[in-house]
């Protein structure tokens, strides 16, 4: 008797088996079992579907004999089977109209995490791409906690996002257009290597389905499906980025870019999501969070102030030092003039040290005119 992996795998590979066909499945009292046991006039009978749209048993019968193969390599290599409906299948993914209906996935990282971004953008990023993805995650983790970082592995913004994911230590997960059994771009195959470790790769295509070009386009829905919004980061106007970014908009789920200048070729498409009012304008993760209703972690907000603030005693001499350790020895904050009072510092002095700290975000300047550091 096959395994119910075996079925299942089975069922994904025949014509017209999508998420409403499963359901008119389940209505009926069916598991993919059954339909890989009877006869298709029949099964067609059952569910209520049109005989057109059912397989021949000769189809069905290879694609049994295929998933046995799939099973093997899988179970070989340590990878997950994830059906649709079923436990361990994500939640997010299932509420799409149009989810594959299998989901292949190495690594240890939950596609199920509260907090879970894509990152997305051009394969011809710029250095200015790079840095804001570092700056990004980083600041992600400092205001949010562990959030996982969601991208496809592609060349540009797609790998400087899992990259500065895994400089900070923070989960991310692959998605890609073709099986297991390889990695593309070949290019890539360390980071994915690492991204395994403690994230994940996923697929809804089995081993050895190579990347051919609509896959690309059909992998985008699941990377904006896994996750609660999307971040196009770098972009012209006809990319892969802005399929992602619509086919978000399209589930409903939050939509961001990051505006560049007007003659910014690779910035194109984001500024014309901005424009047309499908994407929220951000440029840092303060405003992504906000965008997304995420309220900042206690204890990530106190871990990163920690940070900051030896960060700073590193770097701040003279006067600086002396005004920033005189407000940090007072909880409710100073006023100028007892800054003044307290470091015997000349008026003017303070005044702009205050205004060069509270710019650099050293500071924070409360509505009562007190200085604390944040």
């Amino acid at each position: 008797m096959p395994s119910a992996d075996v079925c299942n795998i089975a069922l994904s590979l025949l014509k017209g088996v999508t998420p409403e066909f499963l359901s008119h499945l389940s209505e009926a009292g069916l598991e993919a079992s059954h339909a890989m046991r009877m006869e298709p006039a029949r099964l067609a009978s059952l569910i209520g579907c049109n005989p057109d749209r059912i397989w021949t048993g000769t189809e069905r019968d290879a694609a049994m004999r295929r998933a046995e193969e799939i099973e093997t390599f899988c179970t070989k290599k340590h990878i997950e089977i994830l059906h649709f409906g079923h436990e361990g299948y994500p939640v997010r993914l299932r509420e799409c109209h149009d989810a594959p209906v299998i989901l292949y996935k190495i690594g240890p990282a939950s596609l199920d995490a509260e907090r879970m971004i894509a990152l997305v953008g051009t394969r011809r990023a710029t250095p200015l791409a790079e840095r804001f993805c570092r700056e990004f995650v980083a600041e992600l983790k400092e205001k949010a906690g562990e959030v996982t970082i969601v991208s496809g592995l592609a060349f540009g913004v797609d790998a400087m996002a899992h990259q500065a994911a895994l400089d900070c230590a923070m989960p991310t997960v692959g998605v890609l257009a073709h099986g297991l059994d390889m990695i593309y771009p070949a290019q890539n195959k360390p980071l994915a290597e690492k991204i395994i470790r403690g994230g994940a790769l996923i697929t809804e295509y089995p081993p050895g389905v190579k990347p051919f070009r609509g896959n690309f386009l059909a992998r985008n829905r699941i990377v904006a499906g896994l996750t609660s919004g999307t971040l196009v980061v770098e972009s012209p106007v006809k990319s892969g980025a802005l399929n992602t970014a619509n086919v978000a908009f399209g589930y409903s789920r939050e939509v961001m870019a990051v505006p560049g200048r007007p003659s910014d070729l690779s910035s194109e498409g984001c500024n014309m999501l901005i424009r047309r009012n499908k994407a929220a304008l951000v440029l840092g993760a303060a405003q992504a969070m906000e965008t997304l209703g995420w309220n900042p972690r206690e204890d990530a907000e106190a871990e990163g102030a920690k940070e900051r603030q030896l960060s700073l005693f590193d770097t701040l001499q003279g006067n600086d030092l002396t005004v920033y350790t005189a407000i940090s020895r007072e909880p409710q904050g100073m006023s100028v003039d007892m800054v003044v009072a307290r470091t015997g510092l000349r008026l003017v002095e303070v005044a702009d040290i205050l205004y060069n700290m509270e710019f650099n975000g050293a500071l924070v300047r409360l509505p009562n005119s007190r200085y604390i550091i944040p």
